[in-house]
């Protein structure tokens, strides 16, 4: 029997192949949010994004925790769902 019990979510980030990376626009403000453990780009702005091929080639991910796997998924949707990805041409 577990002593306590948690949720966490680990969701990958899509970004737009070929275009130029700017930045994540709101990161900060969705990094304060409670639960929300880490949101990384694999980008540094300026780069090219290029497509997925395989594990090493992710664009980028959020990690969220919550009081159960549900809470910590929804956080994760809301984030990603919320995330403004910031691109030129």
């Amino acid at each position: 029997q577990r002593p306590y019990s948690r949720g966490a979510e680990l969701r990958f980030l899509t970004f737009p192949a070929g275009k130029r990376f700017e930045g994540l626009s709101n990161l900060l403000e969705l990094r304060n949010l409670p639960g929300v453990v880490e949101i990384f780009s694999n980008y540094l702005p300026g780069e090219r994004i290029g497509g997925i091929e395989d594990d090493r080639s992710r664009h980028g991910f959020v990690i969220t925790a919550g009081a159960d796997r549900a809470e910590a998924r929804a956080l994760a949707q809301h984030v990603e769902q919320s995330l403004h990805i910031a691109v030129i041409d």
